[in-house]
C-alpha cells in the first residue's frame, strides 16, 4: 500500500505495486514537486469564514491542491464585509508559502493550521486599513507553518529579521554597522535612536514593530510610549478608565499603533475610549466581550495626538 509524504501529499509506492501504472504516479509526484517548490495559485474565496470555520487551503495526498504551492494568492469576487480566515491543511504540514493578501474593502486575512487557536498562534496579514487614508497594496509574507498538530503555529519568516545592512534606493541612503539594534548612532542624513530609523527630511519612527504586554490592565492605562513601541498588549482584568500617550511629535509627523486587548478573568471588561478616537461611521465599538475574547483596535494620529483616527480592526477568540 502506498504511504504519502506528510509536508506535500506525494505519493510513495510499495515496492512491487502499481505494475504498468507507476509511470502516470510518478508524473503526478513530479508535478507536486514542481507546485512545491515553485508554483502560483490564486484562491478566490466567496466567504469570510470565521475563527471556528475557517475557509480551508488543503494539501491533499495524491491530488492537486492549492495548499501545496509556493505562492498563494488570497482574492474575492467582491469584498467579504469583515475580516476573512483561512487555514492550511493537514495540520502535521510543515510549509513555508509566500502568501498576497488581494483582498476587496482591505480587509484583514488571519492565516491558520489548527482549528482552536489563539492571536499569537496566527498570522495576522493585513493592510495599511485606516479607512481614512489609501491602504497599501496587497501585502505579502512569507509565512511558516510549523505543522505542530493540535500546537501548531503560523508566524513570519521575516519577522524579527537582523541584517548587517539595508539600502533603500528610493530614500537614497545606506544603513550599515547593525544600525537597527538599541544603539544610538548616525550616518550622513539617518540618525537611528532605540531601534527606530528617521532621514532628515523623511522620517519614520517604529521601524521595528515593537511589543509591550500591560499585564493586569485596569483603571488608567499611561504606557503608552509612542518612541519606544507600537503595539500594545493589555490583558484586561477590570474596567479600563482612561488611556494616556506620551512622547507623540508634533503635527508634522504621523503615528500609527495597534491596541490588542484580551478579555481575562470573568470577561464583560469595559474600555472608556478618550473622546479624541475619531471612530469609523462615528460608531464606537462595544467593548465589553466574554472572557477570551480579543480586540484589536488601530490608531493613526497626524496632529501630535490631538486626533486618533480609530478602528476596531477585528474581535475574536
Amino acid at each position: 500500500m502506498s504511504t504519502y509524504t506528510d509536508n506535500n501529499g506525494i505519493e510513495k509506492i510499495t515496492p512491487g505495486q502499481q505494475d504498468g501504472a507507476w509511470g502516470v504516479t510518478t508524473n503526478n509526484n513530479f508535478d507536486f514537486i514542481d507546485a512545491s517548490l515553485d508554483g502560483h495559485v490564486t484562491v478566490t474565496l466567496s466567504s469570510a469564514g470565521s475563527s471556528a470555520s475557517p475557509n480551508l487551503i488543503p494539501i491533499t495526498d495524491a491530488v492537486t491542491s492549492n495548499g501545496r504551492n509556493r505562492v498563494i494568492i488570497i482574492t474575492d469576487g467582491g469584498d467579504l464585509n469583515g475580516t476573512v480566515y483561512v487555514k492550511l491543511t493537514p495540520d502535521n504540514a510543515k510549509k513555508v508559502i509566500f502568501i498576497q493578501n488581494k483582498l476587496t474593502g482591505n480587509r484583514d486575512l488571519i492565516i491558520s493550521q489548527r482549528s482552536i487557536y489563539s492571536y499569537l498562534d496566527a498570522f495576522v496579514l493585513s493592510p495599511n486599513n485606516s479607512g481614512y487614508l489609501p491602504a497599501s497594496p496587497y501585502p505579502a509574507a512569507v509565512v511558516s507553518f510549523d505543522g505542530q498538530g493540535s500546537s501548531a503555529k503560523v508566524t513570519g519568516v521575516l519577522d524579527n529579521l537582523q541584517t548587517s545592512g539595508v539600502y533603500a534606493n528610493d530614500l537614497g541612503f545606506r544603513l550599515t554597522s547593525d544600525p537597527l539594534s538599541d544603539r544610538s548612532g548616525s550616518i550622513t542624513g539617518v540618525s537611528v535612536t532605540g531601534g527606530c530609523l528617521r532621514q532628515t527630511r523623511t522620517r519614520m519612527e517604529g521601524l521595528l514593530e515593537r511589543v509591550l504586554t500591560i499585564s493586569s490592565a485596569t483603571g488608567t492605562i499611561a504606557a503608552f510610549d509612542t518612541k519606544t513601541y507600537n503595539t500594545f498588549v493589555l490583558n484586561q482584568t477590570g474596567n479600563i478608565t482612561g488611556l494616556s500617550f506620551s512622547n507623540l511629535d508634533a503635527s508634522s509627523s504621523v503615528y500609527k499603533c495597534d491596541l490588542i486587548f484580551i478579555q481575562f478573568g470573568a470577561g464583560n471588561f469595559t474600555v472608556a475610549f478618550p473622546a479624541n478616537f475619531k471612530w469609523i461611521n462615528n460608531t464606537v465599538p462595544s467593548a465589553a466581550y466574554p472572557a477570551g475574547r480579543i480586540q484589536k483596535v488601530s490608531l493613526l494620529t497626524y496632529d501630535g495626538g490631538t486626533t486618533f483616527l480609530a478602528e476596531q480592526a477585528f474581535n475574536m477568540y
